[in-house]
């Protein structure tokens, strides 16, 4: 883990994945496992963190924003936020747990 050097004492990444894992769809096996894969690697990697760091991994749902390019690839979901999208970044920042976040 490369990162390990860039971060201060007590500091954290913050991963980006999709809700493809727990919500697929249609040919969007590829993007599937993908998702898991980050979730398992933040999972095994949060408990061989040296000096207080966290790692953590976000994963939004469709974003509002995005719901007029891809939108139609994701029938039932709903949107979320970048205003709540933005919210959960800061939260991974601040928190001392590590863990998965989901919206």
């Amino acid at each position: 883990m490369a990162g390990l050097n860039k971060l201060t004492d007590n500091g954290s990444f913050t991963l980006t994945s999709g809700v493809l894992d727990r919500d697929p769809i249609k040919m969007g096996a590829g993007a599937a496992t993908a998702n898991a894969a980050l979730s398992g690697f933040v999972k095994s990697a949060a408990i061989e963190m040296p000096r207080g760091l966290r790692i953590n991994v976000f994963s939004p749902g469709l974003l509002d924003i995005s719901a007029p390019k891809y939108g139609e690839w994701f029938p039932g979901h709903e949107l979320v936020s970048k205003e709540r999208v933005g919210l959960v970044y800061k939260e991974c920042g601040r928190t001392k747990h590590r863990k998965s976040h989901y919206c």
